[in-house]
Order: C-alpha cells, then structure tokens, then sequence
C-alpha cells in the first residue's frame, strides 16, 4: 500500500513551534528597538554636549591670551606689574578662574599670571603621558612664549604644588621663590590610613567611568539637575564662580583628569626625585579640616616639604580646608599673604621671618 504525503501538509508546523518562532522574532525586535533607542539617545546625548559646550565657549570667553606651545594652546592670564612675576599652579581639578581671590590681592605688588594646565579651565588637552615633566614642560613653553621673563615666584596648590616643585629643580635659575599650599600628596603613600586609598580608588573609578559619559552628555544632564560633582567655588565673584562649574561639565575635563590620574605613580616619582631647594624662600601651607587621619598623615608629609629648602616657613591655617584656601576670602587671605612674604623676601634678599 502506497501512502502519499501532501507537501502542502508537509509545510506545516506544529503549533508549538509557530509559537516559538513568533517569540524569537517579537524578542529579536525588542532588542533591536532597543539598540535603535540607545543610538538615537547617544546621538542626541552627542549633539548635546557639543551645542551646550560651544554656548558656553561663546558665554564665557578666556579672559587671559592662548598662547601656542605646539599643537594645541594653554591659556594664562596676567593682572598687575613688578617683579618678580608670581605664577599661580591650581588644584588637579581646578582652573585659572579659582585663583580669582588671591590674584586680585597679588596684583597691587607684583605683575601675577595665573594658567591652565592642559585639559583644564580654557587651555587645549596636551599630548600624553600627563605626567609632572610634561606640564613642567609645557609650563616653561608657556612662559616662554607669552613673552613673561623670570625668574620667578611659583605657587603650587594641591596638584600644582607637584608641578611647581618639579619645576623649581628642574629650571633653578628661573625660580626664585615658592609658595606650596597644600600640596598633594603621594600616591600609594604606605603612611596615609586605609580610608584614604580607598577614597582615593574610588575617584579613579569616577574618573575613568565618566570620562566616556561626558561625551554624551551624561555629566552636562547630571550637573543640570544638580546630581553631578560640581567645583567648589565657596566665595568666588559671580563670574569666576559660573566658569568653574561649566569647566566640569566639559569632555575634556573629564579625559584630562583621567590622563593625570593615570600619570600619577610616573609624577610621584619625580616629585620624589627633587631632595633640596638649597636656600630658596619656601611657604608651605596646610588645611587644618577634617581633623581625621589622612589630614594629619598629609599635614605631617607637609612638614616634611618645608625641609627641602633651609630658607622655609610651615603653616597651619586654622579652621581651613583644602580647598578654602584659595576660595574662601578669609583664608585666601592668609595664602596671599604667604605670597607676598616670599615676594618680599626675594626683593629683599633678607630670610623670611619664622
């Protein structure tokens, strides 16, 4: 017996299996919708970024000259006359703008120019490693180019202090002074507590995540709502204290804080090479808040800096923080005043007062 099959029956599938197949398909257009929606989001997120950051640039123009130090341009900005010119480094973070208080005070005795960093405030991103001798290196040009002679009175604060003291071994006859307020700290130092690697790791994640979210607007939308790491500006005039906070909200904030933070054990090593200032005039200025471990582990690494120079005074700016040191007006105070001793102890050639 002879059994034929009709091939029209023989298309058709069970049931089970059309169910199956419509799942896969509906799901396969879910993930596809999906993946449609982040790129339409990423794009417009994209867009965003590069519209806000371009508004800004025409709301806050640099109020100093982009002098060229290669391919790209660093920003300074220069108030007052005399010598010697005091240079003002900022905070890792920080810009030109956070100097605002000091450098007006600065201004009214000696010519006091304060810059961006690569990456930073209105200056372009530099090429890489963003270590120490780099932005000695790109300092100098700075200088150099924008036609400001030394020798000069450096300022350091936080993150800049690394990048003046280097600086200050690196190029002895061009330097004549220093202030170090607040300098940083090693990194991976053994003799800071365990909670401060840990904080300290934690802002190398921040760091290295929001440099991809930045392009996209991510940290723009976060700071808008008030969500975002926003720049301390304490008692900054209006127009310095915008300028700070559109700073954070930039790509290039973010890629640059990455780069440096990535340059750190290459920095701390140099940094760590400089072993004397001679008799070079030397403040060294120190937070006294919080009153916790890691202060008294940074202040005590404080101490220690003053003994590069035989010619140093150490400083504890009561019921100040790290930061208040340049932006809050009474203690700002206190900085400018360190500055000037040091101005006056170079003109002088007298040692400063202990």
């Amino acid at each position: 017996m002879i059994t034929i099959i009709s091939s029209r029956n023989a298309n058709v599938q069970p049931p089970s299996t059309q169910r199956g197949n419509e799942l896969v398909v509906r799901l396969w257009r879910g993930l596809l919708g999906l993946l449609a929606l982040i790129v339409i989001l990423a794009l417009a997120g994209a867009i965003y970024q590069v519209v806000a950051t371009a508004m800004d640039q025409r709301t806050y123009p640099p109020p100093g000259q982009l002098v060229d130090v290669g391919d790209y341009k660093l920003h300074i900005y220069c108030v007052g006359e005399g010598s010697p010119p005091v240079i003002l480094d900022a905070v890792g973070g920080g810009s030109s703008a956070q100097w605002a208080l000091v450098q007006s005070e600065i201004a009214a005795t000696t010519r006091v120019c304060a810059y961006d960093r690569a990456g930073f405030g209105w200056s372009d991103p530099g090429p890489g490693p963003r270590d120490a001798h780099q932005q000695v290196s790109e300092l100098h040009t700075l200088l150099t180019n924008a036609g400001i002679a030394g020798p000069y009175v450096l300022v350091g604060y936080s993150y800049g202090g690394r990048v003046t003291r280097v600086y200050a071994a690196q190029y002895p006859g061009e330097v004549v002074g220093l202030v170090s307020v607040d300098a940083g700290i090693p990194y991976e130092d053994p003799s800071f507590p365990q909670e401060y690697h840990a904080e300290y790791a934690a802002e190398e994640r921040m760091i290295n995540s929001l440099r991809w979210l930045a392009p996209l607007g991510v940290v723009r939308l976060l700071l808008t709502v008030g969500l975002g790491p926003e720049a301390e500006d304490y008692d900054l005039p209006a127009p310095q204290r915008a300028e700070s906070k559109i700073f954070n909200a930039t790509t290039k904030f973010w890629q640059s804080m990455a780069g440096q933070f990535a340059a750190m054990p290459e920095t701390d090593a140099q940094e760590r090479a400089v072993k004397s200032l001679g008799d070079m005039p030397l403040v060294v200025l120190s937070a006294a808040l919080p009153a916790d471990k890691t202060r008294q582990a940074w202040n005590e690494f404080n101490v220690k800096l003053a003994g590069l120079s035989s010619n140093s005074d150490y400083r504890l700016i009561e019921g100040a923080t790290h930061m208040s040191l340049a932006l809050k007006q009474q203690h700002a105070q206190q900085t400018s005043a360190a500055i000037l001793e040091v101005i006056e102890a170079v003109r002088t050639g007298q040692p400063l007062a202990q």
